[in-house]
């Protein structure tokens, strides 16, 4: 009987391992993450243009030695 308790309580402290792990790891689900995550990507693709936490847009963009934006010179390919 006792080689019964030693396998019952290995089972359960497994499955309550298995169960932490699950839970730490699985993917974030609540209304904005995804949101969230789209937001870190568009920051990562484009640094100069962050979007607050509070939702509005912050340009602010670095100025080339000419004067222009370097955003402009993104786009007109001038460097």
């Amino acid at each position: 009987m006792n080689n019964v308790w030693y396998l019952a309580v290995v089972v359960v402290v497994s499955a309550v391992g298995v169960m932490g792990l699950w839970l730490r790891s699985r993917p974030a689900s609540s209304p904005k993450s995804s949101i969230d995550q789209f937001n870190d990507k568009m920051k990562a693709l484009s640094p100069e243009m962050a979007i607050k936490a509070d939702g509005r847009q912050s340009a602010e963009r670095r100025e080339s030695a000419d004067g222009q934006s370097a955003a402009a010179d993104d786009r007109t390919g001038v460097n």
